[in-house]
């Protein structure tokens, strides 16, 4: 097996069992904490990510991307499995923040892993395949959920993180164990990747990242606001990896035959983003799932054209330092969905799918 296919056994693993952070919202309020403040609290843990995926990169960079990812898949399980067992509220908050600090150091390491592994033009293709194999996971994880749910949501996390731990030792015994690019340049180190084509396209992308983010964290919330039944968000959430899923073999065919591929494969996507989070605005059962379908496909399109832009930009040896930086997307918008949509949520959930869907309407210009 090539290094790509262990990354994608890694994330299966991973994301079959670790599909929590969707819920960590209904966790909060399964102890008790008001609805008005689980915006901010959720907002703290995006914070806490964005240190966690700069470390994330300089690990992989200095040590390699078997010690990062192996580091933060087991700390990630193990406050996986503290937000599990904690009920005094102050415990909760606390686990979760060290979750948040745990969450993204793998991220930087397994994308550089696989872009490390591919020639340049297939970066998009590769990127896409990882996001399917995490797709495939999520279909399985979404079952899952709706099957603990009933069970009650710390259930949910105590499977995620005994999964966080398996995938910890996955790493660590199939990864390579380099620790440098051997045409690393030594006189470059993670602060010169900060040029301003990447801090540009991190810009850009933090707007998707911020959409998406808001669908992450309120889909659970929005559908019982919606007086539907909790499993149906974790179904939602499989037959959107499967909508990303199926998309795969004709995105291919896009990407190796289309002229201007990235540029109209982004504006589809987005316009499909826009479409998804509509047909959820209506609050239905069929909406919802028609949304989903949508809303993976989108995901599929936009994701991987994203991440290998950016590995384009990267300099020798420092791949993962580079995903890093254009990954503070994500972690900007963990703060900033949160805190825009819980009081929005307040007001409905049509208003705040409609909010979603007004900036992925627009054409991307880039």
């Amino acid at each position: 097996m090539t290094v790509t296919h262990w990354v994608l056994a890694i994330r299966i693993v991973n994301r079959t069992l670790g599909f929590g952070m969707s819920f960590l919202a209904v966790r909060l309020a399964s102890e008790g904490t008001p609805v008005s403040t689980i915006g901010l609290f959720m907002a703290l843990f995006g914070a806490m990510t964005i240190p966690s995926r700069l470390l994330g990169g300089v690990l992989a960079d200095r040590f390699g991307n078997r010690t990062a990812a192996a580091l933060g898949l087991g700390a990630a399980g193990m406050a996986q499995l503290a937000v599990s067992v904690a009920h005094d509220p102050r415990l909760l908050f606390a686990a979760i923040l060290l979750l948040g600090l745990a969450y993204e150091i793998v991220e930087p390491a397994t994308q550089a892993a696989v872009a490390d592994d591919a020639q340049t033009d297939e970066l998009a293709s590769q990127f896409a395949l990882l996001w399917a194999a995490v797709s495939v996971a999520g279909i399985l994880a979404g079952l899952l959920a709706a099957l603990l749910l009933p069970v009650g949501v710390w259930a949910l996390f105590l499977v995620d993180g005994l999964g966080s731990l398996l995938a910890a030792g996955l790493a660590w015994a199939v990864l390579p164990a380099q620790r440098r690019a051997d045409n690393a340049d030594p006189q470059v180190n993670w602060l010169h990747v900060w040029t301003r084509p990447l801090v540009t396209w991190t810009a850009v992308a933090t707007l998707y990242a911020t959409q998406i983010m808001v669908v992450v964290f309120m889909l659970p919330l929005a559908v019982s606001a919606d007086g539907l039944p909790a499993w149906l968000a974790g179904v939602v959430l499989a037959v959107s990896a499967a909508g990303a899923m199926a998309s795969q073999p004709v995105l291919r065919i896009l990407r190796s035959n289309a002229r201007r591929t990235d540029t109209w494969i982004l504006v589809a996507g987005h316009l499909s983003l826009a479409l998804a989070v509509g047909l959820w605005a209506t609050g239905t059962v069929y909406g919802y799932l028609a949304g989903a379908v949508v809303e993976g496909v989108a995901g599929a399109a936009l994701i991987g054209t994203y991440q290998a832009t950016a590995a384009r930009l990267a300099p020798p040896g420092h791949t993962a330092s580079t995903l890093a930086t254009v990954g503070l997307c994500w972690g900007a918008a963990a703060v900033i969905a949160p805190a825009l949509a819980g009081p929005m949520l307040l007001l409905g959930t049509r208003p705040l799918w409609l909010a979603v869907g007004q900036p992925a309407s627009c054409r991307p210009r880039w």
